[in-house]
């Protein structure tokens, strides 16, 4: 079995472009963002993944970075969009959740899929004066978890590359052994259902800060991600 065979994983970075003075949140606090990724009814149940085996830890860590992420979708969200757009997007989170038709992982597709398509509505030009207002009408805890929701998302990808390439490891560390892939024929089709999922969710997480990073541009929010987990957020004025 060829190596390139077994994985295609796409493997993408995030790239921030500067944006003029307008708040100052330089380095969230990890106290301040678990506050923003703490689980809510869109995240996919635990109980239902398989955590056994190598690639079922892998998966078990997968899904914990997704609720990470829906929960910064939801946040940013809820800031830009106008309420039924909003409404919108929760309603079709929660017929794939509540479609007994669906795996764990058509799930996990479906949704990231959803943000990306919601993504779309942030590009349009129409819609740019009412989302400048959303953001001007923000609270100081929404800006605070506007900005914080932000930056998770580029944790999340971080966090989903290094699955990603812990992925392609572990295949090609059986694929490398003959008597061993034999045996774990079944484990390798699963890491290439995981990589594809890693794929879809760095291309959402993508093309959602895409988006983001042009709005913040545009109505003179400068972000400044944390350069280490041990900094301070600062007060956030816009």
């Amino acid at each position: 079995m060829k190596k390139g065979l077994l994985l295609g994983v796409c493997i993408v970075s995030l790239a921030f472009a500067g944006s003029v003075n307008a708040f100052d949140l330089s380095k969230p606090s990890l106290n301040t963002l678990k506050q923003v990724t703490q689980p809510q009814t869109t995240q996919t149940s635990q109980a239902t993944v398989d955590t056994s085996g190598t690639i079922g830890h892998i998966n078990s860590r997968l899904l914990s970075t997704n609720a990470k992420v829906q929960t910064a979708y939801e946040s940013l969200f809820s800031a830009l969009l106008s309420k039924e757009d909003y409404n919108k997007y929760k309603a079709e989170l929660d017929a794939i959740q509540n479609d007994p038709n669906l795996s764990e992982s058509e799930k996990s597709a479906k949704l990231m899929q959803v943000a990306t398509d919601t993504s779309a509505i942030l590009a349009n030009q129409e819609k740019q004066d009412e989302i400048s207002a959303n953001l001007k009408s923000l609270s100081d805890a929404k800006k605070t978890e506007y900005i914080n929701a932000f930056a998770s998302l580029t944790g999340a990808s971080a966090e989903y590359i290094v699955l990603s390439e812990e992925c392609k490891s572990l295949a090609a560390n059986i694929a490398s052994n003959p008597v061993q892939a034999a045996k774990l024929a079944f484990e390798l089709g699963k890491i290439k259902d995981t990589s594809a999922l890693l794929t879809t969710n760095i291309k959402s997480i993508k093309d959602v800060t895409t988006q983001i990073i042009a709005i913040n541009k545009a109505n003179g929010i400068e972000v400044k991600l944390p350069e280490s987990s041990s900094g301070k957020a600062k007060k956030v004025d816009f």
